[in-house]
């Protein structure tokens, strides 16, 4: 850990999460307690002037280094010892005290410009204190400049050290005090992690939800459904378009575009999906075209600013529908890529630097139900960087967002599952098969079902091929209520299959999932006769 304090990112374990909890707490009740109070923190009693300790010594005995002048200063510590972890004497009476009734430093007298933005390692400190803060704190050692979080994670408590000429033979020991401080609570965790409900292992062919089988037990004219997960691509769950003469096009039929109302109807729709047997839908944080298909996309929708970095509002309304598909036990397949707005981002770095924060977010959040689908089509030729082609770096990138989340998901395999899609009709080479966790295909443009079930035989006849879990998550043909559709011809070969559905020439408001402004709800002829198939065939609801 002390390896990583110069690194981009601090990361823990789930047991030194622990064990900095556990010390962090205590560490931090005797810091904000005595060395970073509201006002000041004393280190000795004489360094406060009298005219100002009448206004700020909210606690009944001041505190200092060559002694204890209330009592034992025993009867501090839980453990017997005179002196805490920073080598200072403690007054429990402001180890109790509740913090909403000390005054904070702004109030103190004199104090008006007190919030130093000098760092702590300073060589001349002091120099940086403004005046009118020097004259409100006087002789105190220290104070705080300001206490925030970095990405949820880690609070830190920066502190600025003011030892005046007349303690002079005390800096070195004040500045080592302060390393101190600094140290022990940059380690402090924020937060813990949400507890999940869903978690989504591989085991053989198999998924599992939660140690059990998806769909146990079950099969259909003949044929295995237990295992597979049958899903939906409905990429534009987070949708939102920054691009002011485009963003007209996605008005409601009742009112403007409103992403927000977007992300709620989704939320409200994912039951009625659940209750007919879809357990597992595809979203992406740069979406689909909203068109279904388009030559040129003008529109601005990416959950990534081009230097990689992640928008906040993008990733509230994706954390609201995941956890909603963690309460329903639907697996969430979220693509991180799409190559109309990948090339939008500044340069390959920017790619891998919004490869790492979504991992990074994905971990943090604690989601257990999620499987990573690195890019759609990555060989599309509308990619512009190398790092995500198939005949660039997308093996590459996919190890590294394998080892990035390595040790940090609390599932069996311990990390986020990782692939990729290729284009319809095609079947991935022997190296990225051997890197993925379960494969990806597509059946656009691939007309005749036949073919469907030959692309899963190509697969497994690939010499790296090692029972990974086959499944298509985007197939914009139907025919579902004919004896021979793609479907039932993945369905055959034993492999998942995904509904793809986009608005048509002349159809409205209630068709398709992925053209925009979408009615998340099944609300047209083709989605119901998909989810009554779908409902058949996994034996969940009714058709």
């Amino acid at each position: 850990m002390r390896g990583q304090l110069n690194g981009p990112r601090l990361r823990v374990t789930d047991e030194q999460r622990r064990r900095l909890e556990r010390r962090g707490k205590r560490l931090g009740r005797r810091v904000l307690s005595q060395v970073a109070d509201d006002c000041l923190a004393r280190y000795d009693p004489a360094l406060a002037p009298p005219t100002d300790r009448a206004q700020v010594d909210l606690c009944d005995a001041p505190i200092g280094p060559a002694g204890h002048p209330r009592g034992d200063p025993t009867a501090d510590r839980a453990d017997g010892g005179g002196e805490s972890d920073l080598g200072l004497y403690e007054n429990p009476r402001c180890i109790e005290e509740p913090r909403a009734s000390r005054r904070p430093f702004d109030d103190c007298p004199n104090a008006e410009d007190t919030r130093d933005s000098a760092s702590a390692g300073a060589p001349d400190i002091t120099a940086n204190i403004p005046a009118g803060a020097l004259g409100a704190i006087n002789g105190a050692d220290f104070f705080t400049t300001e206490v925030w979080t970095w990405r949820g994670l880690v609070t830190y408590y920066t502190l600025s050290i003011a030892p005046l000429k007349r303690f002079a033979d005390r800096s070195t020991h004040m500045r080592s005090l302060c390393l101190v401080i600094v140290l022990g609570l940059a380690l402090v965790p924020q937060q813990t992690r949400t507890a999940r409900k869903a978690v989504v292992t591989i085991q053989g062919r198999e998924f599992l939800v939660n140690g059990r089988p998806t769909y146990e037990g079950r099969t259909y004219d003949g044929m295995k459904v237990q295992g597979l997960l049958f899903n939906s691509r409905m990429v534009q769950g987070i949708f939102d378009d920054r691009n002011a003469e485009t963003r007209s096009r996605w008005s409601y039929p009742d009112g403007p575009w409103d992403p927000e109302r977007n992300t709620r109807e989704f939320i409200d729709a994912m039951p009625l999906w659940r209750a007919k047997g879809l357990l597992a839908f595809t979203i992406n944080l740069q979406g689909g075209s909203p068109e279904g298909y388009s030559r040129s996309q003008p529109w601005m929708n990416s959950s990534f600013e081009t230097d990689g970095s992640l928008r906040p509002d993008y990733m509230s309304r994706l954390e609201r529908i995941l956890d909603r598909a963690d309460e329903l036990g639907i697996v969430a397949i979220v693509g991180f890529f799409y190559q109309a707005q990948e090339r939008r981002m500044d340069d390959e770095q920017s790619v891998m630097r919004a490869a790492d924060a979504a991992t990074d977010w994905l971990v943090d959040k604690g989601y257990t139900h999620v499987l990573v689908e690195m890019a759609n089509e990555a060989d599309n030729a509308g990619f512009k960087h190398d790092i995500i082609k198939t005949t660039g770096g997308a093996v590459r990138l996919i190890e590294r967002l394998k080892e990035r989340s390595k040790g940090k998901v609390g599932s069996p395999a311990g990390r986020l599952l990782v692939s990729t899609s290729l284009n319809g009709g095609r079947v991935p080479s022997d190296s990225l098969v051997n890197v993925v966790d379960f494969v990806l295909l597509h059946g656009n443009g691939v007309q005749d079902p036949a073919r469907i079930t030959q692309m899963v035989d190509e697969t497994r006849k690939l010499p790296s091929y090692r029972g990974q879990p086959i499944v298509f998550n985007e197939d914009d043909h139907f025919d579902f209520s004919k004896p021979r559709n793609n479907m039932l011809a993945a369905l055959r070969a034993y492999s998942s299959w995904g509904y793809f559905d986009y608005r048509m020439t002349g159809e409205r408001f209630d068709d398709g999932y992925q053209s925009v402004p979408v009615n998340w709800t099944i609300s047209s002829p083709r989605k119901r006769e998909f989810f009554a198939l779908l409902s058949k065939v996994t034996g969940v609801g009714s058709p």
